[in-house]
């Protein structure tokens, strides 16, 4: 049901008419350069799942000259039926290029390749912050519990997109990174940072820490800390 739900999606989205569903027909459209690479990303994860194309004919593309080939292959291998591309995708986790690095650690995580987590650790210092982002999404399902520490790290990236996402990782995973991290990020510089700290600490039951910031200036922050308090009385 879910294949045929994702297949009609696609056809929806314009990438297939539904006479063209057939092995191959990913390669005369996905791949087209009439298309925006943005676009064609958007439909290639669309469509990961439906197992139309085979796994050797989008891991060959992998090895393309072309950069957005590659970024395009990467993200529509993100699916159970591509779990034989998981090695190809750990290489393309190193490509030279951001956004392939970008997508082969999507679909890694979407695969739940567990061997695939010392890439993503890596991957937490990437120059792009992009790349870096979607390392810390996908360090909970690749490496467990022993994805806190890098997470802690991840807490005092430069960027504040990266540094939210490894707060958020942190709510799923506990442990005593959590509070640390928690802790930390009561000073950052950025309110949506800082509500999220006080969402990590009251999870895991450091109210008294959670409260810390009850007069902070912004909004964010303060409904924060006023669901922190009723999670505490609950």
């Amino acid at each position: 049901v879910r294949s045929l739900h994702l297949a009609g999606s696609v056809v929806m989205l314009g990438l297939f008419e539904p006479e063209g569903f057939a092995p191959g027909a990913l390669s005369s459209r996905l791949f087209a350069d009439a298309l925006p690479v943005e676009r064609r990303l958007e439909l290639a994860g669309a469509m990961a799942a439906v197992p139309v194309e085979p796994t050797g004919l989008l891991v060959a593309r992998l090895a393309s000259t072309d950069a957005d080939e590659r970024a395009v292959a990467a993200r529509a291998l993100g699916a159970p039926c591509h779990d034989k591309a998981c090695a190809p995708l750990r290489r393309a986790a190193k490509d030279v290029n951001p956004r392939v690095r970008l997508s082969a650690l999507q679909a890694l995580s979407a695969l739940g390749d567990t061997r695939a987590a010392a890439s993503a650790i890596e991957a937490l210092d990437d120059s792009d912050a992009r790349v870096r982002r979607a390392a810390v999404a996908a360090l909970p399902a690749l490496a467990g519990s022993a994805a806190r520490g890098a997470l802690l790290r991840a807490v005092s990236d430069r960027d504040v997109d990266v540094r939210c996402a490894a707060l958020a990782a942190l709510i799923l995973t506990g442990g005593l990174e959590a509070r640390s991290a928690g802790q930390g990020a009561l000073v950052d510089p950025a309110p949506e940072a800082r509500a999220l700290a006080v969402q990590v600490l009251a999870r895991h039951g450091h109210h008294d820490d959670a409260a810390a910031l009850a007069d902070d200036p912004d909004p964010r922050v303060q409904r924060a800390v006023k669901e922190a308090r009723q999670r505490a009385l609950a």
